[in-house]
């Protein structure tokens, strides 16, 4: 049986640039997005590098209720679809809202947000996080 699957729309937020046009001429250009950690102090790890986004205000594009409320990986996710769905030059009326639905499925939420509640250098991160943070991390 042949399925066929047809891309409207495309949205990004990566390390390389927060949108398809900045991402695909950092691709063609041959630009790394790999640098120095940013995003906390990395002195104390062994490696101090990652491919991090930059330049993403959650806040600016979404309001401070919904960047605090959000991890950072949800917010991605959230930008990124936004930017699919006008590219593809969708337009939802009330009805249409009411009818769709989007699911995003990963193996663990933000790594980053689990080692800031948790402790990075806990004993045993493991028992870090309590069954509080089991929706947002896809565990109990």
């Amino acid at each position: 049986m042949k399925q066929r699957v047809v891309v409207t729309g495309l949205g990004v937020v990566t390390p390389l640039g927060n949108n398809v046009p900045t991402m695909w001429e950092a691709l063609v250009a041959g630009r790394s997005g790999v640098g120095r950690i940013t995003l906390f102090d990395p002195s104390d790890l062994e490696v101090q590098i990652a491919a991090q986004v930059k330049d993403f205000d959650p806040v600016a594009l979404f309001g401070r209720r919904v960047a605090r409320r959000n991890g950072r990986f949800t917010l991605f996710a959230m930008e990124a679809t936004r930017q699919a769905i006008a590219d593809a030059d969708l337009a939802f009326d009330d009805e249409l809202k009411q009818a769709t639905g989007v699911l995003i499925g990963a193996a663990i939420g933000g790594v980053l947000d689990l080692l800031l509640e948790s402790g990075k250098f806990s004993e045993c991160p493991h028992l870090g996080v309590g069954n509080n943070k089991g929706a947002r991390y896809g565990g109990s």
